[in-house]
């Protein structure tokens, strides 16, 4: 740890924590001043950690607006401080509203999910599961393995996903 802070003050480098640090540490000084927002959108609320919902709270006024995007379910960054006893108590916090249709995945990836919750990460998960209107069929999910840099990559998507029809880039 002390090589590593040596090694940024030698190069004059920030990590995330420090832009964190550094961010609520200028919010809470008196000199600092700032309009404080009156409607805030987050996503993926349920990845934040304290920190970072210190800085929501200096960010915004009292009565602001605040529009949380997130699925407690995907809580997956807990070792970089993601709390999920916070998360409940924020989730009780804000008026919730579920969505419960899908229209990014195939339905088959659905119900390999809805299982999966249902026996392993909530039982009353059963009584709302995922759903899916317009399913589209199980071969329309593509897997590409492209070897090479991003440039191959790119070539790869333009001429077999985005515009078949060009041959030469």
């Amino acid at each position: 740890y002390t090589h590593y802070e040596s090694l940024k003050g030698d190069f004059l480098a920030l990590d995330f924590d420090d832009i964190l640090n550094l961010t609520l540490h200028y919010l809470n000084e008196d000199e600092f001043s700032h309009q404080p927002y009156s409607w805030v959108q987050v996503d993926e609320f349920q990845d934040l950690n304290t920190m970072q919902w210190l800085i929501l709270q200096k960010l915004t006024k009292q009565n602001c607006h605040i529009v949380l995007f997130g699925d407690t379910e995907q809580a997956i960054f807990s070792f970089m401080g993601a709390d999920s006893y916070a998360l409940a108590q924020i989730s009780n916090t804000y008026k919730k509203h579920s969505v419960y249709e899908n229209h990014r995945s195939p339905q088959y990836l659905l119900e390999m999910y809805n299982n999966y919750a249902t026996h392993n990460l909530n039982p009353s998960w059963e009584k709302n599961p995922f759903s899916k209107k317009d399913t589209p069929k199980k071969d329309n999910l593509i897997f590409n393995l492209i070897q090479g840099d991003q440039f191959k990559e790119m070539k790869h998507i333009i001429q077999n996903i985005v515009s078949p029809e060009i041959d030469t880039i």
